[in-house]
């Protein structure tokens, strides 16, 4: 595979990802006591797995096809790094008080990541 079809893929995820999210959010809302339900049983595993592939999928764009990351993007693996060992392993102990360590850490990382995608976009 090469890198132009696999940043089209990555792209597509992550939208059709983002759209997941904001459907979830806006059922949350909703108070529907099945959606809270749904939303507790589904979290970690989900964020679990979206840790882990963020992790490997970096990687896999430095180390196999040779993208260096710049300082914004070390910035970004360093709040979510953390997330895929820490995430997994509350999961397998079925513990729920780690969720404000990954809003935390995710909530950095996003903030940092906007600024990237500002200056990208924006030429600063």
């Amino acid at each position: 595979m090469d890198i132009l079809t696999l940043n089209w893929l990555v792209s597509l995820g992550a939208a059709l990802m983002q759209i997941g999210a904001l459907a979830l959010v806006g059922l949350y809302i909703a108070r529907d006591p099945r959606v809270h339900t749904f939303v507790a049983r589904i979290a970690l595993p989900l964020s679990s797995l979206i840790a882990i592939v963020g992790l490997v999928m970096s990687l896999v764009y430095s180390e196999h096809f040779g993208v260096i990351p710049c300082g914004l993007c070390w910035m970004e693996r360093v709040f979510l790094y953390p997330l895929a060992f820490i995430l997994p392993l509350a999961w397998y102990r079925r513990e729920k008080s780690v969720a404000l360590y990954g809003i935390v850490l995710s909530g950095i990382g996003a903030v940092i990541a906007l600024y990237h995608h500002y200056l990208q976009m924006t030429g600063g």
